[in-house]
């Protein structure tokens, strides 16, 4: 079976819509970049809109960007209703604007159905879904009872589940989700992060010094899709999994979503978690 086509952005229009999905939130007294490769969207960064003092150190970074030879296809202003694009002899804008794609937008809804994105209300919301959640306690008791003995196979086994399952997260057994925890917690399974690493994130330079049998066992359970979509399905399970897994046993977990967060130009994500 042949991978499904990129979605393909075809105008300021398409890109506001798909913004909230790409960012993972709908932002707000923001300044958002997006990078395409072609028409195909590539990256998505958000900063701070500029304080007054500081829109020129905004126009200066344009320039540079134009200056390094990255083309800037377009500049537009967003509020809750319209957008149009900045500079006063636009021809396609009147003073109102164009109506800001509603949610229904065939761009919003072929990427909400293609990666099961939900974006967060704003940014504060966004990163509370890594927080600690109801699950903690009985994840955190199961991961207590089995530190020692999940051993490398069932811990890929364990991985194979998190992100090959169609399972929604929040109804894998304690045990599973404690699995995936241990699997990557302490000193003698980087080794196991270090595979799980370049199995999402499709990178080849470390195989050569990984352990053949760590690196086997994580590719005979990790079965991942080969489509263009696949890291956005492995995000959103993962950040499930951080949730119902308490402090103690999160920290590498957290250390996996921001690495493949990096890697996939969600640079939110990755500062939060």
């Amino acid at each position: 079976m042949s991978a499904p086509a990129p979605i393909v952005l075809s105008g300021p229009a398409d890109l506001i819509a798909a913004m909230p999905h790409l960012l993972g939130f709908m932002p707000s007294e923001s300044v958002v970049v997006m990078t395409l490769r072609g028409s195909v969207p590539v990256m998505t960064v958000r900063l701070d809109i500029p304080a007054p003092g500081e829109v020129e150190a905004m126009v200066a970074l344009e320039g540079a960007v134009v200056a390094a030879g990255v083309r800037v296809h377009d500049c537009v202003m967003v509020s809750p209703v319209a957008w149009r694009h900045l500079g006063a002899s636009c021809p396609c804008c009147t003073v109102e604007g164009h109506p800001v794609p509603p949610s229904h937008h065939r761009v919003a809804v072929e990427v909400m159905v293609r990666t099961g994105s939900d974006p967060a209300v704003d940014r504060a919301a966004y990163g509370a879904r890594l927080a600690v959640g109801e699950r903690t306690g009985a994840v955190g008791r199961a991961c207590d009872r089995l530190v020692g003995s999940v051993s490398v196979e069932s811990g890929a086994q364990a991985w194979g589940t998190l992100l090959d399952s169609e399972t929604p997260v929040q109804e894998l057994t304690d045990e599973v989700l404690a699995g995936v925890a241990l699997a990557v917690w302490g000193r003698e399974r980087v080794q196991f992060r270090d595979a799980v690493l370049s199995l999402l994130c499709g990178s080849t330079e470390w195989v050569d010094v990984m352990d053949p049998e760590v690196l086997g066992l994580v590719e005979r359970h990790l079965v991942l899709s080969e489509g263009p979509d696949r890291m956005e399905h492995a995000l959103g399970r993962l950040v499930h999994a951080c949730a119902a897994t308490p402090d103690r046993y999160a920290v590498p977990l957290l250390g996996i979503v921001a690495m493949c967060a990096w890697w996939d130009g969600k640079g939110v994500l990755a500062r939060f978690a």
